[in-house]
């Protein structure tokens, strides 16, 4: 029998992780990139020991070898000539997320939106570590599921963030339960207009049958647009029916009389109707994949959060600084701004997505008493919101966490949440948390 030959196109964390799999099960593997060099080397060169060849610097030597099977990396374009090249030549073109589905046992669900996909993944994740099972936490929350699907028995649980990267290039992926958060513009650069990053989203359940589920957000207009073509099972939730206990204090799942689950806000640990929103969202997805009432509501109360979330840093001099790096468009800041109790000191700015902050005006007036501007979109904000406040500039993050320390007064809140992408200034998000909660720790 023939060896079967792969091209793997891209080998970032996605690749890499199709490779290994894809070698394991004695495939012959070749991968390409545009970059010249690369940083997982460790990692690779362990790759090329175990046969994989890599090309650097393009895919020009790639596209002359003939491939049975083409793995594209998220975020590479699928108009690149590349994928145009082997699409003519009718090779099979799939995803990393495809490729780890087809290899993975036990129950999925897969999880995406526009903001909260993290948080619900993980906080999923949690529920699923308290029913004893084999359950695992995968896909662009960080650990491809090519790496876990070796792993998989067929009692496994496993929670899935998928990213609309990743669903352009599904093929038959389909998730026992699928859940919209919600949903505005982002990623536009790459899905060109609002309606086809939408369409993209939608793929989540285009495979799914009539015994399979869709948890959606009923309180989004898009969503509740989107979904209504689903020929499934759907299931809404909404901010409402948390509050449908005499004393509104509760975030109340209910799908029937045997699948009910509630947990008090008060001693739910992430703060924000938004983690509310989350909670049940992963609530009712537990309930409908068979997971008890009792393991919902321990995993619920369990969950502490992730890293640069609307994350408590630290209290000092009564004022409670929080980083929030995640929040890369207004649509997030928003939420954390409706989470907050105190009078907020924003520290805001980075790389624009090119939607504006006009939508944050009424919320910056109720709750901004000074807005500290720092990063490449500095200009716009201020334009659009700068005159509901006081409004500070400044170069550089140490100058904005020292200023916003000497601006706060007892009983604020020093709040970081930029509003924009990362990269003006910054790796990524984490590497822009990470600085400023140390830069917190340092004030005295």
């Amino acid at each position: 029998m023939a060896i079967k030959t792969a091209h793997i196109i891209g080998l970032g964390l996605s690749g890499i992780a199709a490779a290994k799999l894809l070698i394991k099960q004695g495939w012959q593997v070749f991968a390409s990139d545009d970059r010249d060099d690369l940083t997982s080397t460790a990692e690779i060169e362990q790759l090329q020991q175990d046969g994989l060849e890599v090309m650097l610097g393009g895919h020009h030597q790639a596209i002359k070898r003939s491939a049975d099977l083409v793995i594209v990396s998220p975020g590479v374009p699928l108009d690149a000539e590349v994928i145009q090249v082997r699409r003519s030549e009718g090779v099979e073109l799939i995803g990393e997320a495809e490729l780890g589905w087809r290899n993975c046992k036990g129950k999925l669900v897969a999880i995406t939106g526009s903001n909260g996909k993290s948080t619900t993944t993980a906080l999923l994740g949690e529920i699923f570590n308290q029913t004893g099972q084999p359950s695992f936490v995968c896909g662009n929350i960080g650990l491809p599921i090519c790496e876990i699907a070796h792993q998989t028995t067929d009692d496994s649980l496993i929670a899935m963030e998928v990213s609309s990267y990743q669903l352009m290039s599904i093929k038959d992926f389909r998730p026992s339960v699928s859940i919209l958060l919600n949903m505005s513009p982002d990623h536009l650069e790459y899905h060109s207009s609002f309606e086809k990053y939408c369409a993209a989203k939608a793929r989540i359940w285009m495979n799914q049958t009539s015994s399979d589920y869709l948890v959606y957000n009923s309180d989004d207009e898009v969503v509740s647009q989107l979904v209504k073509s689903a020929q499934l099972s759907k299931v809404g939730f909404s901010h409402k029916s948390e509050n449908d206990k005499s004393d509104h204090n509760m975030i109340h799942a209910r799908v029937s009389d045997s699948l009910d689950a509630e947990v008090s806000i008060k001693e739910y640990k992430l703060p924000g109707r938004h983690n509310r929103m989350n909670a049940l969202a992963a609530m009712f997805a537990a309930l409908l994949i068979g997971v008890s009432s009792e393991h919902v509501e321990a995993g619920v109360l369990a969950f502490k959060g992730l890293p640069h979330r609307l994350e408590k840093v630290r209290e000092l001099r009564d004022v409670v600084y929080y980083n929030d790096s995640k929040a890369t468009n207004p649509e997030s800041s928003i939420c954390a701004l409706e989470a907050m109790d105190r009078p907020v000191v924003l520290v805001a700015g980075g790389l624009s997505k090119g939607e504006g902050f006009k939508m944050m005006r009424d919320l910056i007036a109720e709750k901004i008493t000074h807005l500290v501007l720092i990063g490449d979109c500095a200009d716009e904000i201020e334009a659009d919101i700068g005159d509901l406040c006081i409004v500070h500039r400044t170069g550089r993050l140490w100058e904005s966490v020292s200023l916003s320390a000497e601006l706060a007064n007892s009983g604020d809140a020093v709040l970081f949440s930029p509003m924009a992408a990362s990269f003006d200034m910054f790796k990524n998000f984490e590497d822009r948390g990470n600085q400023f909660k140390e830069l917190v720790h340092k004030l005295t």
